[in-house]
């Protein structure tokens, strides 16, 4: 007799179709799961274009970004625009002061931080923009990529239940189940989603319009022309109008004013601590000083002078 190892093997050869079999449960087990990826990275950018688009803060920074290189184009044509390429944004941080103390991206962040301020009444602690972690996983998703992958999940789809018509029609019937009965829940439960359009390779080409047709429109918004799209190239016009390029300018600018945030709110705390010091320092200077002071009062000024220069 063989060991058990090698009699499920032998018993594992004498089904039909072993292989056939395999392949399309392993489909049927993955399926939904790819369906979800498709819908995590469209609803992804969909939420991102919300956040770009919608943000009263970025909106405000993008002013500020605006008026002040108008401020340092006075005097040319540049000097009155309307609007920015976007391209910019990580540069900011590049042009620097003429005594090379702070650059333009701190000089911004200085003065949205007062705006905030005055107002709030309180300084802001949280920077108000969005957090660049919100646009991560839609700056991995190229809308050509999920259309690619859409269409080889259809006709992995297709291929699949020919496979499985093979496997109906060339196995034993003592070997058809429970193939057979779990296969077919599978495509049964698949043309119930097509009849409510959802959670279907259709419904998610749907998903895919819609999500690119928002997308086209928050572009638009910034002003960004699509009609001829360079994937390779750098951060230009043209290679923008695409998600993943996109959203990782947005992020790359969002984190380096994060951090710039982070840093002014450290430079106001010790503004303000080195305010109340010197506050305190007046009241304890005061505090001893000589209560009988006719001395110092009866003099000169320039013998007054003189004594308060020593006391304090």
């Amino acid at each position: 007799p063989l060991d058990k190892p090698e009699q499920c093997l032998l018993d594992i050869s004498r089904i039909d179709q072993f292989p056939e079999r395999v392949d399309c449960l392993v489909f049927r087990k993955h399926f939904n799961e790819q369906l979800g990826n498709f819908h995590k990275q469209l609803q992804a950018v969909s939420e991102a274009c919300h956040v770009i688009k919608h943000n009263t803060s970025l909106t405000k920074v993008l002013g500020f970004i605006l008026s002040f290189g108008n401020y340092m184009n006075g005097g040319t044509h540049r000097g009155q625009a309307d609007g920015f390429n976007l391209a910019i944004l990580p540069k900011l941080k590049d042009v620097r002061s003429m005594d090379n103390n702070f650059n333009l991206l701190q000089y911004i962040i200085k003065m949205h931080n007062k705006v905030e301020t005055e107002a709030l009444g309180e300084t802001q602690i949280e920077c108000p923009l969005p957090d660049p972690a919100s646009l991560q996983q839609a700056s991995c998703v190229a809308f050509k990529t999920v259309s690619r992958n859409l269409d080889k999940l259809s006709k992995k789809l297709k291929l699949h239940k020919s496979r499985a018509e093979t496997v109906y029609r060339e196995s034993r019937p003592e070997y058809l189940q429970p193939f057979k009965e779990m296969i077919d829940h599978f495509f049964y439960l698949l043309c119930l989603s097509m009849f409510s359009a959802h959670n279907t390779v259709e419904s998610h080409r749907v998903k895919l319009a819609e999500t690119s047709k928002t997308f086209d429109s928050l572009i638009a918004f910034y002003g960004i022309n699509d009609q001829h799209i360079d994937e390779t190239a750098d951060l230009t016009e043209s290679s923008l109008a695409s998600p993943d390029t996109f959203f990782r300018l947005w992020m790359s600018f969002l984190d380096d004013y994060r951090k710039g945030w982070q840093e002014e709110q450290k430079r106001v705390a010790r503004e303000m601590f080195a305010v109340k010091e010197s506050k305190r320092r007046v009241r304890t200077d005061a505090q001893i000083m000589p209560s009988n002071n006719s001395y110092l009062l009866s003099g000169s000024h320039d013998e007054q002078k003189t004594e308060f220069v020593r006391w304090n």
